[in-house]
């Protein structure tokens, strides 16, 4: 190394050590603090010393509660290494904060209004379809059965739609808790211990 004047030997070897960490963004075990470096392959490692079986995105164990949403595109999906990926994984976080909540509640609600009213037209029309009835019945058949069905199933949406809120409470905590642990763990320092 060149002259490291006014630092020890071990600042001036942490202080490179540290620079080429960031750089290719390697990370320390979570249980034994050796450092790895991801080139290749899946988000899954087995730390060559202590054989420990951890997430590189998250620093968790992979068997932790967390992986089992491994299909979750919320969750624990690639490492932020650049800072467009740190800016898509942020505009995805805040995705999630509108979306959780607008599916699980407004879709069904949407969904039992649109079956509602589906189920009216047919309902309405199907009986007269293959009959002679007078075009009063056929209207009146039409008129009370559409509005009635739709608002049976509006009703159904509607509870869809509670169970939906009461459900989204704990999908955004999760939400968060992903984002917020994978941003602790690329903000941890790098330096050797």
């Amino acid at each position: 190394m060149p002259w490291h004047s006014g630092k020890s030997c071990k600042q001036a070897l942490d202080k490179v050590y540290k620079g080429w960490a960031f750089d290719i963004g390697a990370h320390k075990c979570p249980k034994c603090s050796v450092p790895i470096e991801k080139n290749e392959g899946c988000n899954h490692m087995r730390c060559p010393q202590c054989d420990y079986y951890w997430c590189w995105v998250c620093g968790l164990p992979v068997q932790h509660w967390v992986h089992k949403f491994a299909e979750n595109p919320f969750g624990c999906m690639y490492a932020p290494k650049n800072f467009g990926s740190i800016l898509i994984k942020f505009l995805i976080f805040l995705l999630g904060l509108v979306l959780i909540p607008a599916i699980l509640t407004a879709g069904p609600l949407l969904a039992g209004f649109g079956y509602g009213v589906y189920a009216g037209f047919y309902l309405g029309c199907h009986p007269c379809e293959y009959s002679s009835c007078p075009a009063r019945l056929l209207c009146f058949l039409f008129l009370v059965t559409v509005p009635v069905v739709a608002a049976l199933g509006t009703a159904l949406g509607c509870i869809g739609a509670a169970i939906g809120a009461i459900v989204a409470v704990p999908a955004l905590l999760v939400h968060c808790y992903l984002f917020f642990r994978s941003v602790y763990w690329w903000s941890k320092n790098r330096a050797p211990s």
